[in-house]
């Protein structure tokens, strides 16, 4: 093995300092460019928010939903939404109860009662129930996907999910389910008559379905019909685990479908 001599070291130096500016920095001006390389892989479209993971790095693993953290997505997440059977979306129907005020603010929720907002969902709970890994790459890259951008409308629309092992149901049985959706009357286990053993019956608490449905014969690859966000009283955690129909198949006895 041979060494460069320091006199040799001293010439390449002083001949990378004469060429190497006019080859680094170009004459016509020109637009930054940024080139992202992703993996295409179907953990995208799965759920941000996997109830078995430690969120907030506190030793202990979020099996649900906490209203003391706040989820990100594309709803607000100190806003009230109202599902519009017109329109087919949802809108903001007004603020929480008691909005964070800053992030040294620590006595905040994110529960809807008041008179405007009793019959609207959280939309800190809509994140932590709908919100998919891509949905926040895409938000965080570009704002999130827009069905609807005009100057006076802006609608964001979630992941495409088809019912082929891409839809996922979440299930919630906390007190304050009826707090956070418009559904006051469900039991949960310490609720409305609920038996309160700490278990999640299959009669108690909330399940939702992200979906994307077909129709009765749709292929998952064809279908263009908008997201769809499927509702059912009682504890349904394993609808949406069918190899290939998922969440379209009607609840067991005593539970019932609902709009969102």
């Amino acid at each position: 093995m041979t060494r460069a001599s320091p006199a040799r070291a001293a010439v390449a130096l002083a001949g990378l300092a004469l060429w190497a500016p006019a080859t680094l920095v170009l004459a016509a001006a020109s637009p930054p460019q940024v080139m992202l390389t992703m993996s295409r892989d179907a953990a995208y479209w799965s759920p941000a928010y996997d109830d078995h993971s430690d969120i907030d790095a506190d030793g202990v693993v979020e099996r649900g939903y906490r209203d003391a953290l706040e989820y990100a997505g594309y709803f607000h997440a100190d806003l009230c939404y109202a599902y519009s059977t017109t329109s087919q979306r949802f809108e903001p129907a007004g603020a929480v109860d008691d909005p964070r005020a800053d992030a040294a603010d620590t006595h905040f929720n994110h529960t809807c009662t008041g008179t405007a907002t009793s019959a609207a969902w959280s939309g800190n709970f809509l994140n932590w129930a709908t919100t998919t890994r891509i949905d926040l790459l895409r938000k965080l890259l570009y704002g999130g996907q827009r069905s609807v951008d005009t100057p006076s409308v802006t609608v964001l629309e979630r992941a495409h999910l088809p019912g082929d092992a891409h839809s996922f149901a979440k299930y919630y049985n906390g007190p304050d389910l009826a707090a956070l959706t418009p559904h006051d009357t469900l039991q949960t286990d310490t609720t409305n008559g609920g038996d309160n053993d700490g278990f999640d019956d299959t009669n108690e608490g909330v399940t939702l379905c992200s979906t994307t449905h077909a129709g009765t014969n749709g292929s998952s690859q064809t279908v263009t019909t908008p997201p769809m966000l499927r509702v059912a009283s009682g504890n349904l955690q394993l609808w949406a685990t069918n190899e290939r129909r998922q969440c379209v198949d009607a609840p067991i006895a005593g539970q019932r479908k609902f709009a969102p």
